[in-house]
């Protein structure tokens, strides 16, 4: 097995964990739309659409291959960048962006674009690795050495009713940053 297929499971394992405690965190909010920012290999919206069985999940995907790749399998993705979503404003339900953040030259405009997305009563669930200096060979702009930093960041978005939390990731005994939050 090689690495990629590998990584496939501990990451879907990983996002499952993950979501698990937002579901947790959110409890009966009604989800009918959602968003992933930053789709990667379809994951968050593989569990979005698990954990609120009817809502339409969408995606916002920055690599050109990996749109084509997940529309063939069925996937509705647009190509576009989490610091500039192509959406109306307060559509969406729940907006989840999984290991994205980090990618973000301007991590505060993707932030504030996904404040504007959002529904008032609208969640925002963000996973980031929890890292002193951007780690350049994962291509990371940014970095988040500290939960306050990522709960700072949501306050000036204009984010509510912050919960965070640092998960250790099993597998490589590492941390991220798990949050949730409300557009009021």
């Amino acid at each position: 097995m090689g690495f990629r297929n590998w990584m496939g499971p501990v990451r879907t394992m990983e996002r499952e964990s993950a979501f698990a405690w937002l579901a947790s965190q959110i409890g009966g909010v009604s989800v009918s739309q959602a968003l992933d920012v930053g789709v990667g290999e379809g994951i968050g919206m593989r569990l979005a659409a698990r954990h609120w069985p009817g809502a339409r999940v969408r995606g916002v995907e920055w690599l050109p291959d990996r749109v084509v790749e997940l529309r063939a399998k069925g996937y509705e993705i647009v190509r576009g960048s989490a610091e500039w979503l192509e959406f109306p404003d307060g559509i969406f339900d729940l907006v989840t962006c999984l290991h994205t953040l980090e990618h973000c030259e301007h991590p505060d405009w993707a932030l504030v674009e996904m404040w504007r997305v959002l529904k008032p009563g609208g969640r925002l669930f963000v996973v980031v690795p929890r890292e002193k200096v951007p780690t350049a060979k994962m291509h990371h702009l940014s970095c988040f050495p500290r939960e306050r930093a990522v709960q700072t960041a949501a306050k000036e978005a204009k984010f509510e009713n912050i919960i965070v939390k640092t998960a250790v990731v099993q597998r490589w005994i590492s941390r991220e940053i798990w949050m949730v939050a409300s557009k009021i």
